[in-house]
């Protein structure tokens, strides 16, 4: 087959400007899914990323517990859980603040909406949610607590009654906890 100059260069710039979007990552910038910051920071070594089937947990969690039971509750509700988390003693100081700059950024630019926030000495939780029709949607939730710093990603059909009664109780330490199950 003889190909012209200009036909091939045609060919290369098509085949270019399909196989380079393929294997490019989405601009934290500009994401409009919290996969796409799970995933840029997963691999990060001072950070311990987690990410599971939430029914699975229900399987570990006890009824008696009203915190475990509470968070069992919340569990069937989701569709996708994603936690990510500074490891305790990490060297990069930065990470911290990094992260949470990145996720503040994520939910303005998104919409999401403060439901919660409570600072009280060396701690900081705070709630930012996407509801549609009554239900909440997604929920991010960023924790300094202890001296560890946790960002958690909730996806489903949460009932806002049923996600504040989940803080107002105090149990957003349970979601923490979760790091601690043995699978």
């Amino acid at each position: 087959m003889n190909l012209s100059k200009p036909c091939v260069y045609v060919m290369g710039l098509v085949l270019i400007a399909v196989l380079l979007p393929a294997g490019c990552k989405p601009s934290l910038e500009k994401t409009a899914s919290f996969k796409a910051v799970f995933d840029h920071y997963r691999d990060r070594e001072d950070i311990v990323a987690i990410s599971f089937p939430p029914g699975l947990v229900g399987l570990f969690l006890s009824d008696s517990d009203p915190g475990q039971a509470e968070l069992k509750k919340l569990m069937q509700e989701l569709s996708a859980f994603r936690m990510l988390s500074v490891k305790e003693g990490s060297l990069d100081a930065d990470m911290e603040e990094e992260l949470r700059s990145t996720v503040n950024g994520f939910t303005e630019r998104n919409e999401f909406q403060d439901l919660f926030r409570m600072q009280t000495g060396g701690e900081d939780i705070f709630i930012r949610i996407r509801e549609k029709n009554g239900m909440v949607r997604e929920a991010i939730l960023m924790l300094s607590v202890a001296e560890s710093f946790f960002v958690i990603d909730l996806r489903g059909n949460i009932s806002l009654a049923h996600f504040t009664r989940l803080a107002e109780g105090g149990y957003l330490d349970e979601l923490t906890s979760l790091t601690k199950i043995d699978f």
